[in-house]
């Protein structure tokens, strides 16, 4: 189906299959048939079409006739221009009813269980990916099952081609501009179309767009990408590379039973492996395919930043425009932009263009404009405040063609504070933390791999809706879009942007060194460009870092670059000449490290490359320790802010029932689960960490730990100048599929017991007991609130472990100043538990534990928390009997809310519900039962009875 407004010129139509058949234009048909591709020379230096990407989003109109501002990828509709009268006419003479929805994929089969087909054709969709497609025509099942992911490694060693028919008329022939537009290829390929070459493609991050307007014909015409073998080009250029010098790593550790040279590639890094991933070395047409057609010109991508004014009371917007045509290298028109305020009436800005393309062949439109302070709200991230959004739309007019764009933006103002520190008249270092909006914020969070490891499932709606939802609930204000991913969708950033949190984002280059080959840095230009660019607008999006680890990999040698100058100097082109400038050159305002970690300042200071990136003194620091006690507060650093730890757990049990048919492959040591263990001595790592505790309960508890830890030095710097800690980013939010990882939700949503622990330690208020080395227990307090909390009770209640009656209550009256950390009592540990008839020194920890506790007016202000003052295994007497009495709905009619009654014979730690049948979550879980009785409460995302999620709970404890 096609739309077209009245004295309208831009037209737009689908390549892709969509849901409804009346909406296809194309015919799929055999076509002949093609060769695999031979690897060329050319393939050694991939250059990007001279037609310059790209072009976002657009008001689209669907088949249903709702109107959305968003991406052409989503829904099945027509690219408009937006006409004055805003009448849609319905071209019926252009839809094709017979049409097929899906397209085909013709491919050589190079397996060892398929050596006899030569060529088969199977039905393929876009976006997708060749494992999708494959599953979907059943020649592999789900590669994230089982080993699949292993004996599916042809499917990434193979070349594929894609192809379809589709029709045009005569009338989109009379267009002056006609592109194809591609808006992602994974990754290399050559594009053909009617029998000839039109272009190629090398960057899975760059949107491509092909000038057709002499290609295309009335009728029937043919589509044909050519994609190789990921594996085998990045082992072909790898060669050619390695013929002046090799680019390290060669290859991932033997354990992630990965692909070879995945930094030779502008693709998904963690797609040849990772240490949390599987190796799925996809290929494919990850994002929408379509037709553009006009005569003048089009709004590629519109970017606003502001500053505010505080002397009158405004904020000053900037707004860049670019647009873009294949004949006339400028622009006469007129550009109107419309700000929507909290008023009934706009903001609008005319601007008369009479343009040319500047010195980088962009026609680019520069607009400001001042808004009253009173007209619009801030945007703040969650926990601060509201997140309120407004529209901008750029429309641009020339003769009788008009095209818009609308991008949401938020009003905000966001500072990387790297100021120096001193104590008296010394220099230890320098601050690293956000201010928001003038107010400094402690970034509470987690870093976020993709979605999905298939990049295609990775814009999956309700998957992000889930992820970030939960976030937001656990209290979480930022993530980091780690740098081994990709660039998420526009979805997944207007949802961070609705829900307030911040995004660290990452420049997509991870664990390596990278080439600086002319082409290479050709592509990186142009994925910077395009995705700053499209994403530069958010609110959300508070930073921009070049790479993950890189800089640490220089200067600890990890991959043998030590005193290779070739190799600091590739990084300097990488990250300083390249990346950085042209990010600078898009965002005036925007906030640009290098890497992380860093010593962010000093590091630029230092040439770009620090001798020592993790200094506590400066910037960010990643951190694990597997080797130490992580329930030890003392064994972590003191850094200023942590934007990496973590530690192992596997997903719950009957997670990982659901990936494989086998029960033997469940048990602890089989070669099934070594094999999902892609972290190097990480089964011996967690094997030592089990001696000291438990699997998810050690991942949970030293978690929490470190996290209580990092917020204690909010506001507490000591003489050797640690402290002042702003920031804490666990590793890892998500998962990808079932296998021992890092993350507080496991691949089917469940949450672990970290999950839960996050959701306490990231609370606005908190309070918690850490044991020094002498075992004093200091008692802190922190509070992210923007007031002061007066009249607070803080509670010590001191239990043995055989009885529910404390046996000692201490409380003290204190006031929790807004936005800091405060030690606020410190106990000998051993001789208070002795002094209240908890033993002698020796056995008092073992007989008793600590119970905080914060209320104001006899209502609790921050999670009640525990402190065990010895070794678990140590404890004296913890052998509770414990049931679960009752499940009832909250109200009759209730079919997803329930209350669950729980007795103990005793104090019982680390209480956990699992439901099996019924996906939902808890208002706590893992907890310490400190009462004979206790009621939580159970969220079901299914309609159900009480009766039934009682039958599906298990409960288990130490």
């Amino acid at each position: 189906m096609a739309h077209l407004l009245s004295n309208s010129s831009v037209y737009y139509q689908t390549c892709r299959g969509l849901n409804t058949k009346t909406s296809e234009f194309f015919k799929s048909s055999v076509n002949s048939n093609f060769d695999i591709v031979a690897v060329t020379e050319s393939w050694l230096n991939p250059k990007i079409n001279s037609c310059k990407v790209m072009c976002d989003k657009y008001t689209v109109f669907r088949r249903d006739g709702c109107e959305t501002n968003s991406s052409r990828s989503e829904g099945g509709g027509i690219l408009v221009g937006m006409a004055k009268e805003y009448h849609v006419e319905v071209l019926t003479n252009w839809i094709n009813t017979s049409a097929v929805e899906d397209i085909w994929l013709r491919f050589r089969v190079s397996g060892p269980s398929y050596l006899y087909l030569e060529y088969t054709k199977l039905q393929a969709k876009v976006p997708g990916g060749i494992f999708s497609d494959l599953q979907q025509n059943k020649i592999i099942d789900d590669p994230i099952l089982e080993d699949n992911d292993q004996t599916t490694h042809w499917v990434g060693r193979t070349n594929w081609t894609y192809y379809r028919n589709f029709s045009v008329g005569e009338e989109l022939l009379k267009y002056s501009n006609i592109n194809l537009v591609f808006e992602g290829i994974d990754t290399i390929s050559t594009i053909f179309l009617n029998g000839r070459e039109i272009g190629n493609s090398s960057d899975m991050f760059v949107r491509y767009i092909f000038d057709v307007k002499n290609e295309l014909v009335v009728g029937n015409n043919s589509l044909v990408i050519k994609f190789l073998s990921p594996v085998h080009i990045a082992d072909h250029i790898a060669s050619y590379q390695n013929k002046t010098y090799p680019i390290p790593p060669a290859c991932p550790p033997k354990e992630s039973r990965g692909e070879c040279h995945i930094n030779q590639l502008r693709k998904m890094q963690a797609s040849f492996s990772w240490d949390w991933g599987p190796a799925l070395a996809s290929v494919g047409i990850w994002k929408d395919v379509y037709l553009e057609a006009f005569n003048t010109n089009v709004i590629r991508y519109t970017v606003v930043e502001m500053e505010e004014n505080t002397l009158s009371s405004t904020w000053n917007v900037s707004v860049v425009t670019y647009l873009s045509n294949n004949v006339l290298n400028r622009a006469n028109g007129k550009l109107i932009l419309n700000l929507d305020t909290d008023y009934d009436a706009k903001l609008t800005v005319v601007h008369d263009v009479n343009t040319s393309a500047n010195e980088f062949d962009e026609i680019e439109i520069s607009q400001s404009f001042d808004v009253p302070q009173s007209s619009v709200r801030r945007w703040w991230p969650n926990g601060y405040g509201e997140q309120c959004l407004y529209n901008v739309t750029a429309t641009f007019i020339s003769k009788d063609e008009q095209d818009q764009r609308t991008v949401r933006i938020g009003f905000r103002t966001v500072e990387l504070v790297q100021d120096v520190i001193n104590i008296g008249k010394k220099n230890v270092g320098n601050s690293f933390f956000f201010k928001v909006n003038g107010l400094p914020i402690f970034a509470k969070g987690s870093n976020a791999i993709p979605i999905n490891i298939l990049p295609e499932k990775s814009q999956d709606r309700k998957a992000i809706d889930t992820m970030l939802k939960t976030a937001k609930d656990c209290n979480i204000n930022m993530l980091r879009v780690w740098g081994g991913g990709v660039y998420e969708s526009d979805y997944y950033y207007r949802k961070a942007d609705e829900l307030g949190i911040m995004i660290w984002q990452d420049f997509m280059f991870a664990c390596a060194m990278y080439p600086t080959r002319t082409n290479f840095l050709s592509n990186v230009k142009a994925e910077v460009r395009h995705q700053v660019r499209r994403l530069g607008s958010h609110p959300s999006i508070v930073l921009w870092a070049g790479n993950n680890e890189n800089e640490a990999a220089l200067t600890g040698n990890w991959y043998g670059t030590n005193k290779k100058k070739i190799y600091n100097e590739d990084y300097i082109t990488l990250y300083f000449k390249t990346i950085k400038p042209e990010y600078q050159r898009i965002l005036k305002k925007g906030t640009y490290i290098a890497s992380s970690p860093t010593n962010g300042i000093k590091s630029e200071a230092d040439g770009g490359i620090s001798s020592d990136p993790y200094d506590p003194h400066y910037g960010d620091v990643h951190t694990y320790i597997y080797e130490l006690d992580g329930f030890n507060p003392n064994i972590y650093p003191i850094p200023r802010f942590s934007s990496e730890y973590g530690f192992q757990s596997y997903p719950a049990f009957t997670t990982l029932e659901k990936c494989t048919k086998n029960a033997s492959n469940l048990v602890i040591g089989s070669d099934f689960l070594k094999a999902r263990q892609h972290h190097p001595l990480g089964d011996s790592q967690m094997e030592l960490l089990i001696s000291y505790q438990l699997d998810q309960i050690v991942q949970a508890v030293a978690i929490k730990t470190e996290t209580e830890h990092y917020r204690k030095y909010r506001s507490i710097i000591n003489d050797d100048g640690s402290g002042y800690t702003m920031g804490a980013l666990y590793w890892q939010l998500n998962d990808v599929w079932a296998a021992p990882t890092w993350s507080g939700i496991d691949v089917t949503g469940k949450w672990k017991m970290l999950q839960y622990f996050i959701r306490d330690v990231f609370a606005p208020v908190i309070i918690f007991g850490h044991l020094k080395p002498d075992r004093a227990l200091e008692i802190t307090v922190v509070s992210d609130r923007t007031i002061t909390i007066e009249n607070v009770t803080l509670s010590i209640s001191v239990y043995n472990w055989t009885s529910f009656a404390p046996m000692n209550v201490n409380k003290m009256n204190i006031a929790i100043e807004r936005g800091t950390s405060k030690n606020v009592l410190s106990l000998d540990t051993d001789k208070y538990l002795s002094q209240i008839g908890c033993g002698s020194w020796v056995g008092a920890r073992k007989n008793c534990l600590f119970h905080l506790s914060l209320s104001k007016n006899n209502n609790s202000i921050a999670p009640d928390n525990f402190v065990v003052p010895d070794k678990l295994k140590r404890v004296n007497s913890l052998r509770p009997t414990i049931q679960i009495l009752s499940v009832d709905p909250l109200t009759r009619t209730d079919t997803r809310n329930f209350q669950v009654v729980i007795s103990s014979s005793q104090i019982a730690l680390f209480v956990w519900l699992e439901s099996i049948e019924i996906p939902g979550k808890f208002s706590e879980n893992g907890f310490h039962q400190i009462n004979r009785t206790k009621t939580i409460y159970f969220e079901s995302e299914v309609d159900t009875t009480g009766d039934i999620i009682k039958k599906s709970l298990v409960l288990s404890h130490i």
